[in-house]
């Protein structure tokens, strides 16, 4: 009389009608729910999900890294781009040493920085 049924909490959700949808999805994240699995349908239904799950999980898995790894790879190139053009140039700039285009260096930053001023 005193006794209380410990699986009482499944057997309310083994009522619900679709309850064999959940229990199939939680079957493929782990839950096994054995006690629950007593037709050879209900077995069926578990052997094939389970692997259809996975498949399904590793698949997405390979998908989100592929984009990744387009996002990081079209990155690279062009950050590798801007650095070329910074090189490029750097050594098509005439040398400072020359006194002419060292004045007009200064004469250019001067009259760039009153533009900016204004």
């Amino acid at each position: 009389e005193g006794a209380v049924d410990v699986h009482q909490g499944s057997h309310r959700m083994s009522n619900w009608r679709s309850w064999w949808i959940l229990r199939t999805y939680f079957q493929s994240l782990g839950e096994a729910f054995f006690e629950e699995l007593t037709t050879d349908s209900s077995n069926m239904i578990f052997i094939i999900m389970f692997p259809v799950m996975n498949l399904m999980l590793v698949t997405l898995l390979i998908a989100i890294m592929t984009d990744t790894y387009m996002d990081v790879k079209d990155q690279s190139k062009l950050e590798w781009m801007i650095e070329m053009f910074y090189i490029a140039k750097e050594y098509r700039s005439p040398s400072r040493l020359n006194v002419f285009a060292l004045c007009y260096d200064i004469v250019s930053f001067v009259l760039n920085t009153r533009d900016v001023d204004d």
